[in-house]
């Protein structure tokens, strides 16, 4: 295994939080293991599993930090690693995710060539529940912003998968962690507030394998969770900068959650909510195809 201490490279802290996963184990941790950077440290946080977890990590070659703590979910789990982490960048990867070879070596080289970026992001192939590749999904990111993302892109919505991303420590201590509070959208939640302290670098090489597993979107969306995303999105407008995202992005943003939201009610047999909220998703931002689209349909099987 290639993570050794060189002492003139810094150290990378890879977070792999767990529950219950112990069959994508060894293949996460072989992604990490065959990076062609050399100086990595891997912390496992089992977020109190009652599977075979713990005797899986303790076959596994080389030096990994196991830590075990009581089930509080995935962002108290990424916390307590970050926590314990001693590297100077913090990468993220889900336990049934994996990465590309130069993955870590091109995302630090990155940061080591610009001292401005508090992120650095990257493409990344969207598989199936057998990572079998289905598509590539990459950020179109403006030629005049040289590669950085621009943080309007990231207040509208969500494109940055947690397993693409890396952060420097120092960001993370001045930002804060994960907010536990939130069940979904944390991600999104931590990546504005970091962009708020520097640009978020893109890459453009796909360098993260994503697994969906059945159910896509709506598999992970319950009143909870769609509750947790607004209170994201109003944040969101009380951080932008200027007029216009404070209105126009705000907008923007908040159709495609009335988007989803309908979309969810319809999955759930419930026609009448669907529609309601395909209106409103209209209403707020009636300049999106997408939008257009779903009122016409919700309309024509109406009749």
């Amino acid at each position: 295994m290639p993570m050794n201490n060189y002492n003139e490279e810094p150290l990378v802290s890879v977070i792999i939080p767990t529950y219950n996963s112990a069959q994508f184990i060894p293949n996460s941790v072989s992604s990490v293991a065959s990076q062609t950077y050399p100086n990595i440290e891997i912390l496992i946080i089992d977020d109190g599993s009652t599977d075979d977890t713990e005797i899986v990590v303790q076959a596994l070659p080389g030096s990994i930090r196991y830590i075990k703590q009581i089930n509080s979910g995935p962002s108290s789990a990424r916390n307590r690693g970050i926590a314990q982490s001693k590297g100077k960048y913090i990468a993220f990867l889900d336990v049934d995710d994996e990465w590309e070879p130069s993955k870590i070596e091109n995302q630090v080289a990155l940061f080591e060539n610009d001292k401005s970026l508090s992120i650095v992001a990257a493409s990344y192939v969207r598989c199936d529940a057998d990572l079998s590749p289905v598509e590539t999904i990459c950020l179109e990111i403006p030629s005049k912003n040289k590669g950085v993302v621009p943080f309007r892109m990231l207040l509208e919505k969500n494109q940055l998968l947690t397993s693409s991303i890396m952060l420097r420590k120092q960001t993370l201590d001045v930002c804060g962690f994960f907010d536990e509070k939130i069940r979904f959208g944390e991600d999104w939640d931590l990546w504005v507030r970091a962009a708020q302290l520097g640009g978020i670098g893109y890459l453009q090489t796909p360098l993260a394998k994503y697994r969906a597993h059945g159910g896509g979107l709506t598999g992970k969306l319950d009143d909870k969770n769609m509750q947790d995303w607004l209170e994201v999105i109003r944040k969101n407008k009380l951080r932008a900068d200027n007029w216009y995202d404070k209105n126009i992005t705000y907008r923007k943003s908040l159709s495609w959650y009335l988007y989803n939201y309908s979309y969810l009610e319809r999955v759930r047999g419930r026609g009448g909510e669907s529609k309601k909220k395909g209106i409103k998703a209209a209403i707020v931002w009636p300049f999106s195809i997408r939008t257009l689209r779903i009122i016409k349909g919700l309309f024509v099987r109406s009749l």
